[in-house]
C-alpha cells in the first residue's frame, strides 16, 4: 500500500510503517518511528525527527533533520541543520547547511556554503565542497576511497600515522 500525505501549517506524527510513502509538509514538523520502504519526503519550514529509515529521498528547506539510523538516503537541502547517528549511504546536495554526522558509511555529492562535521567514516567519500568546510575526525579500517574536491573551503582530516591512505584531493 502507498500512503500519500500533504499537510500545511500542521504537524505529522507516525508510528512504524512498512511500505511506500510520500509526504509533503510545510510549516509543520514530522515525528516518526521506524519507516521501512521507499519514502519521498519534502519539508519546507519544519523540523523532522525519525528513528530509522530504509530508503528515502528527502528535500528539506529551512529546518532541522534528526535521524538515529538510515540505510540509503538522498538528501537535497537548503539552509538546514542535519543531525544523524548512523547512515549507511548518503547522497548529498546541500546548500547553506550544517551537518553533524556520527557514523557514515558512504558519502557522495556536493555541498555549497555548508559545513560537515563527521565523527567516523567507515567506507568511502566522494565529495565536492565549495565555500564551507569538512571536518573528518576519524576513518575506519575499511575506508576504500577518499576523493575530495575543495574550493575555498576549510578541510580537516585526522589521519592515523600507522595507517596508509590513498587520498585524491583537488584544492
Amino acid at each position: 500500500a502507498r500512503v500519500t500525505l500533504q499537510n500545511k501549517y500542521g504537524d505529522i506524527y507516525l508510528t512504524d510503517y512498512s511500505g511506500s510513502m510520500s509526504i509533503d509538509l510545510s510549516n509543520g514538523n514530522l515525528k516518526a518511528h521506524d519507516l521501512s520502504g521507499p519514502l519521498n519526503l519534502v519539508v519546507n519550514f519544519g523540523d523532522v525527527d525519525i528513528q530509522t529509515l530504509d530508503e528515502a529521498e528527502i528535500t528539506l528547506n529551512y529546518g532541522e533533520f534528526h535521524l538515529d539510523e538510515g540505510q540509503q538516503l538522498k538528501l537535497n537541502n537548503r539552509s538546514a541543520s542535519v543531525y544523524a547517528q548512523q547512515i549507511n549511504h548518503l547522497s548529498l546536495d546541500g546548500k547553506r547547511s550544517k551537518y553533524y554526522l556520527d557514523e557514515l558509511g558512504i558519502l557522495d555529492g556536493e555541498s555549497y556554503f555548508s559545513n560537515l562535521d563527521i565523527e567516523l567514516l567507515t567506507r568511502s567519500l566522494n565529495l565536492n565542497v565549495r565555500y564551507g568546510g569538512l571536518d573528518l575526525k576519524s576513518m575506519g579500517s575499511k575506508v576504500t576511497a577518499l576523493d575530495l574536491i575543495s574550493n575555498d573551503a576549510d578541510i580537516t582530516l585526522v589521519l592515523e600515522p600507522e595507517k596508509s591512505y590513498d587520498i585524491h584531493l583537488l584544492v
